[in-house]
């Protein structure tokens, strides 16, 4: 039953959205107007990066010199590389980018339509289908904008495997576009729901999870715990290392899908329907009001 009135749900869920074109615009324009900017501003000259999910030991060649910040030896497990810093602010920024915006989508994709999601479930709709449809069209958008960012950042970065470059584009908006509706579901106000989308997503993949930023911190473990870290990864190798990504891609999909399970609990709960029956007293006070005698 699902299976045959999920396109339906889809195509209402994608008109809702279209109808409002602006944000439509935006949500494809921003990527490009970041990576514009950055292409403006980003430095030309090359800097040494630790990649954390390369090695040092799978490295084709020994690293030119060390990180010039001492790291404890503890933390320093990924192997430094030599690159443009243009093209890996640019990577970032793109993923940052698409992460971001499927954060805000997200959100907006659950929290604008609360009240006619339970009118709809009061009307027989299943609240999964509600949902499913939300997410087809979440992930219909992320990939939308995953392909306008890389076709931008493929011309200006020559990457080993662009192929890994546009999954790692494609997971960033999957895991961070569960957050979104995970917020989504759990925040009926938009204050809140916008405070705690663009708290997490900056702090992590457009700070933290940037290269610069992480070959410099002293303190690697919740930079590698955050949601955003199997994903940049995956952008990161795909651009500039031939080494295996396919453990930072189960990694993303899995927190996609615990955020996707925890949306699908609390939206659940949100629009389910209680039904009593009318009370003795209530069918009284009804009838007495009409001017009848009651039985």
């Amino acid at each position: 039953m699902i299976g045959r009135r999920l396109p339906l749900a889809v195509e209402m869920t994608l008109r809702r959205l279209l109808r409002n074109r602006a944000a439509v615009a935006l949500l494809l324009l921003v990527p490009v107007t970041f990576q514009g900017v950055m292409l403006q501003v980003a430095p030309r000259r090359s800097v040494e990066v630790e990649l954390a999910s390369v090695p040092e030991a799978e490295m084709l060649m020994p690293p030119v010199r060390l990180l010039p910040v001492p790291v404890p030896p503890g933390e320093r497990r990924g192997a430094v590389v030599e690159a443009p810093a243009r093209s890996i602010e640019l990577v970032n920024v793109s993923l940052a980018a698409v992460g971001v915006l499927a954060a805000f989508l997200g959100l907006t994709l659950v929290q604008r339509d609360a009240g006619s999601s339970q009118r709809l479930v009061l009307c027989g709709m299943r609240a999964p289908l509600l949902l499913a449809s939300n997410v087809v069209a979440l992930l219909l958008m992320v990939l939308v904008m995953s392909g306008i960012s890389a076709a931008l950042l493929l011309r200006e970065v020559n990457a080993v495997r662009p192929a890994v470059v546009v999954l790692g584009l494609v997971l960033v908006g999957w895991v961070y576009g569960c957050y979104g509706l995970l917020v989504g579901a759990t925040f009926r106000t938009g204050l809140a729901g916008m405070l705690c989308v663009f708290l997490l997503s900056n702090l992590d993949v457009i700070w933290l999870q940037n290269p610069l930023n992480y070959s410099e911190a002293t303190t690697r473990w919740l930079i590698r715990a955050l949601p955003g870290h199997g994903p940049v990864q995956v952008g990161l190798l795909g651009a500039f290392e031939e080494f295996d990504w396919t453990h930072q891609a189960i990694r993303a999909a899995g927190f996609g899908a615990l955020f996707l399970l925890a949306t699908a609990a609390v939206f659940g709960w949100r629009t389910r329907v209680c039904r009593h029956p009318p009370r003795a007293d209530v069918g009284a006070a009804r009838v007495r009001r009409s001017g009848g005698t009651p039985p």
